[in-house]
């Protein structure tokens, strides 16, 4: 990646964030930090040049948006301000919080009343991949490592993409250790390793994914409902091709583990409201 490339992006993001009246040497130094952390935590297939532009063109949009609604909750500085972390740092989390854009964004963040039952806040933003572990679940990754990571609803064409977290949850739970039958005050428990809960993401830069599978044809979940429905009829009962379905993923099952096969359950709908159709095991 050439020089000319992140002065390219050093003028953009001093034009678009001095517009909040913040001095252009504070949004030169934002823009050299991002730009050095997008180079040494993301992979490096994806290119930082349009990485860094789409992440301040979300977070500025994040500014406009609170700022029309209340103009005198916006703090654009705090979240310029705020800290890019790595996956490496947010495995280091010994409690359970929560981070937020829009928080760490309004200017009374710092005088908003905590409640008994909400997770701490943490003034963090996380930008990294979003796939799969190579053990089956989905997780999300950077130069660092990987954590494991929970997010409703799914889009699989979201997959492989650059994501930035918007609102999002570090989850800490305890393992019990000592012996079953200490009293419960003798109990020791230790953290385990933390994952993440995804409320709201935004895909900075998407997987570029061919148009459809190679040498296979894309079938919607509507079209193959009967295939799945009754087994006993027809398609089943012959060798078939490799099938590709495209629909939305509406539910998940625990994967199950038997001998000679590891499996789970996956519910399809063909559009976000649309009926639902179980769907045949996938295997690992």
């Amino acid at each position: 990646m050439s020089s000319e490339d992140e002065s390219s992006f050093v003028c953009s993001a001093v034009s678009s964030w001095s517009s909040w009246d913040i001095e252009d040497k504070a949004c030169s130094d934002w823009a050299s930090r991002t730009w050095s952390f997008l180079k040494r935590n993301i992979p490096g297939t994806y290119k930082i040049g349009q990485l860094a532009h789409a992440l301040l063109e979300k977070m500025t949009t994040i500014c406009e948006d609170m700022h029309s609604a209340s103009p005198d909750e916006c703090n654009p500085s705090s979240l310029m301000d705020a800290p890019l972390v790595s996956v490496a740092d947010v495995l280091q989390q010994q409690t359970s919080v929560r981070s937020s854009l829009q928080h760490i964004c309004s200017a009374s963040a710092a005088a908003l009343p905590s409640q008994s039952d909400a997770l701490p806040t943490r003034t963090m933003i996380l930008v990294c991949l979003l796939t799969y572990h190579k053990d089956g679940y989905l997780c999300l990754q950077d130069t660092t490592g990987s954590i494991r990571c929970e997010i409703l609803p799914s889009d699989p064409r979201e997959l492989d993409g650059i994501i930035l977290l918007v609102d999002w949850n570090v989850i800490i739970s305890l393992s019990r250790v000592g012996n079953s039958n200490s009293s419960a005050t003798n109990v020791l428990h230790e953290p385990i390793a933390p994952h993440v809960e995804i409320t709201s993401k935004i895909v900075l830069v998407p997987h570029d994914r061919p148009s459809r599978p190679s040498n296979h044809d894309l079938t919607s979940v509507s079209d193959q409902t009967p295939f799945f429905i009754h087994p006993q009829q027809g398609p089943l009962k012959r060798p078939r091709p490799p099938l590709h379905i495209i629909g939305y993923v509406t539910a998940i099952s625990p994967m199950f583990h038997q001998p000679g096969a590891t499996f789970f359950f996956v519910e399809m709908s063909s559009s976000p409201e649309g009926e639902c159709s179980p769907s045949s095991p996938h295997h690992r």
